[in-house]
This record gives C-alpha cells, sequence and structure tokens, in this order.
C-alpha cells in the first residue's frame, strides 16, 4: 500500500505536492502522474476567490491512500464519487466509491484508492465564507454547516441527478474552453440541489475521529470490493478492534445505515448492472453475488424493482 500525506485540503496544493513527490506533471488544469502503483489524471479548475472544481480519474495496481491533516485553512470539500467503468471480461464493473461526502479542513480525511480498480471522483473545493459572500447569499441552509468551526463530516447516497451532472463535465472535459464554463455552473447546480436534500432530510452532521472515520473507509471499500460474500460482522470487529455494537453504531453515523443494508444494497445494483450491461447468464450472476439460489435473488431482484431480471435481459 501507497501512502502520501497533504498538510493542505486546498486540491491545488494538493497536485502540486503529490506530482513533485511522484515526479508526475501538474499544469493547470491538467495533473498527470504514472508511477508504479497505475495512473492518476485530473482535470482542475480554480476560479474567483479560490472556488475550484476537479474531475480525477485514477487506475491503481496498488492501493493508494491519501491522508488529509487538520488544518486550519477552513477549507470546504464536496467529494462525489461515481462509478467507473464497464469492464465485461472481469467479474465485476470497477468503481466502488459511489456516494457524496462533505467536510471540513478540519476533520482529518483520508482518501482510499483501491487496488486493480478504476476511480473517479468530481470535488468541489471553496472556503468555508465562500457562500456568505453578498453574491451567494441566499439564504442556503449549507451556509450553516459550512460555518462551522468544528469537525463535521456527512455522507449520502449518489442521486441520479447529480450523477446526471457530473457526466455532462466528463463529455466535455477534452474541450478546455467549454469545460471551464460547465465545470462551474454544474458545481453550483449540485451545491443547490444538496441544499435542498439537506433541507428535506433535516440530518445533522456529526464530529468523528480522523482515526475512525480511516477505519469506516476502509471497511466500506473492502466490503463493496467483494460483492460476493456476506459481511461477518465478528470478523469485521477483531480486524477493527472494537465491539460489534461500537462498529455498527460508527458505520450507522458515518453512512446513515448498517452494514448489511450497504451490502446489500451494492450488491442489489451490481445486479442490475450486470443484467443490464453484460452477457453473464442469470445463474452465473446469482452464485458470483453469492445468492443462495437464482429464485431467492430473482424474488429479491423484483421486491425492489418491480420487474423480474429476466424481463430486463430480454428487452
Amino acid at each position: 500500500m501507497i501512502t502520501y500525506t497533504s498538510k493542505s485540503a486546498y486540491p491545488y496544493n494538493l497536485y502540486k505536492g503529490f506530482s513533485e513527490y511522484y515526479d508526475g506533471l501538474w499544469k493547470p488544469p491538467i495533473l498527470s502522474v504514472k508511477d508504479i502503483f497505475g495512473k492518476i489524471k485530473a482535470t482542475s479548475f480554480e476560479y474567483k476567490n479560490s472556488f475550484c472544481v476537479s474531475l480525477i480519474e485514477a487506475e491503481v495496481d496498488k492501493t493508494i491512500t491519501i491522508k488529509f491533516l487538520p488544518s486550519n485553512e477552513n477549507i470546504i470539500t464536496i467529494r462525489i464519487g461515481i462509478k467507473g467503468v464497464w469492464s465485461y471480461d472481469s467479474n465485476f464493473s470497477k468503481g466502488n466509491n459511489a456516494g457524496i461526502s462533505i467536510y471540513n479542513s478540519v476533520q482529518g480525511y483520508t482518501i482510499i484508492y483501491p487496488e486493480n480498480d478504476i476511480v473517479r471522483w468530481f470535488v468541489i473545493s471553496f472556503p468555508s465564507d465562500y457562500l456568505k459572500e453578498p453574491q451567494h447569499k441566499y439564504g442556503l441552509v449549507l451556509n450553516e454547516l459550512f460555518s462551522s468551526t468544528e469537525p463535521f463530516y456527512y455522507f449520502q447516497d449518489l442521486d441520479p441527478k447529480i450523477e446526471s451532472l457530473i457526466m455532462d463535465c466528463y463529455n466535455v472535459i477534452d474541450n478546455k474552453a467549454e469545460a471551464h464554463c460547465l465545470f462551474m455552473s454544474r458545481a453550483y447546480e449540485i451545491i443547490m440541489l444538496l441544499n435542498q436534500q439537506l433541507v428535506l432530510k433535516n440530518e445533522k452532521t456529526k464530529a468523528i475521529h480522523p482515526d475512525d472515520l480511516e477505519k469506516m473507509s476502509k471497511l466500506k471499500v473492502k466490503i463493496l470490493s467483494d460483492l460476493s460474500s456476506t459481511p461477518v460482522i465478528p470478523e469485521i470487529c477483531k480486524e477493527v478492534g472494537m465491539s460489534a455494537s461500537k462498529l455498527n453504531r460508527l458505520f450507522r453515523e458515518v453512512y446513515k445505515t448498517s452494514i448489511n443494508s450497504m451490502y446489500n444494497e451494492y450488491r442489489m445494483i451490481e445486479l442490475y448492472n450486470q443484467i443490464k450491461h453484460s452477457s453473464k447468464s442469470l445463474s452465473d450472476l446469482s452464485n458470483e453475488l453469492g445468492y443462495t439460489n437464482q429464485s431467492y435473488m430473482s424474488r429479491k431482484f423484483k421486491k425492489k424493482y418491480g420487474i423480474s431480471p429476466s424481463s430486463i435481459r430480454n428487452n
């Protein structure tokens, strides 16, 4: 495993330091690093008052861990993981980092790039008082969150509307002029959507100890990297060094769901994508995804999606 530690939460500082350390290229807006671990590429635009929007894609052979130390930079980060790409000749689609994390620079945070995986991030970063400026002050609920001087971390599942906005940016990534305009536009739309969703959910954010947050991040990656095996709580407890009650409480605090619920949700999503995009038989998928049998798998699928797996395959 390769570990890199950053004292700064601001993307341009990270990219500069990371490229220098691994002998890569950082020529804004492009970061390109190729090393023994694989390759990482980022397209990152910096706008007025240090508002920054980045698209990152990594394809790595070894696990990379990037640790952000707590800092007083007062930077807010909205980090959105989306699916990687489909690989029809492999067991599963690549990219299991789907989800939206919001945190400030006071909160120590760890990013994990799993080995033999393709990871994509859309990252919005800005000073904590950015949305309080006169041209942005619209009574956003998020302003209260961003103004906190205490560590905080918030997570929610990836919203299809937000994912669609991000894919708009991917579609123009090779046209710098168009990308420069669209990145900022889509970033504002995403912030507005997140503000609406936070109001509806009325959820409170929590300060999570950086060590605990890192353990939960690694656990999430491990669980979703092998969807053929149901998580065994006693074994996980031994690995992370905590009781079952603390493990379940902490995981729910971070991800708003239980370990088994997250596993089953992602397993069902993976099944849907494989049925729709691959030529594997339902029997093979049942075995690969660890279902008791094909009939049980089909019942669970129909209960969630209201349609049988064979109907999707036939269409």
